[in-house]
């Protein structure tokens, strides 16, 4: 069986994850997909350390695969440690959770970055409860040292440290927070 260190997905957007758009007025788009070059920046930050690191787009797959049984097919001959979803909004975390599942099947720690992450990782939880860590800001950094170490920094999230804003006050100190860490990864050097 293969080894993998880091597998970086760029998950299905207008179709969900057995091919299936994912609403209504997605019938009959044709969605604009978006490379995934954040991920490829990603893996070849881990590929310059020292670590296996690939990048799966699954959004130029969807709408003619069913990406889950892709997915699990590649998950059954490559062992990989973590698996990394890229999430820009709430249109695709059904289909991130049905996929985050199978990779805990494989004894996959599942991670998730983006943008909809960084503003709302509590929410991300909630909605994909197989996920194990969310990345908030650019994860240049912080994904290095969780792949060295499995710590946690600003910038890195669990379950355990999770909020969930109940007010536009929340939502503010939140926003705050992710600046916050915005400017300390900015700071910060490879």
């Amino acid at each position: 069986m293969q080894l993998l260190d880091v597998l970086l997905v760029n998950p299905p957007f207008c179709s969900d994850a057995s091919g299936k758009p994912t609403a209504p007025e997605n019938m009959g788009l044709t969605c604009g997909v978006m490379p995934p070059i954040q991920l490829v920046k990603l893996a070849t930050i881990l590929s310059k350390h020292g670590h296996s690191a690939k990048v799966l787009d699954l959004a130029i797959l969807a709408g003619k695969n069913n990406v889950l049984q892709l997915f699990e097919e590649l998950l059954s001959v490559v062992q990989v440690r973590y698996v990394g979803f890229s999430n820009h909004s709430v249109i695709n975390l059904s289909a991130i959770e049905q996929l985050a599942s199978i990779a805990k099947k494989y004894s996959a720690t599942v991670l998730i970055g983006g943008i909809n992450p960084t503003h709302m990782q509590g929410e991300i939880f909630q909605h994909v409860p197989s996920a194990d860590v969310v990345f908030v800001g650019f994860s240049e950094k912080t994904l290095l040292e969780y792949v060295q170490n499995a710590t946690l920094s600003k910038g890195v999230i669990s379950k355990q440290s999770a909020t969930v804003p109940r007010s536009l006050k929340d939502l503010e100190q939140n926003n705050a927070d992710v600046a916050q860490a915005l400017c300390t990864l900015d700071e910060a050097t490879l």
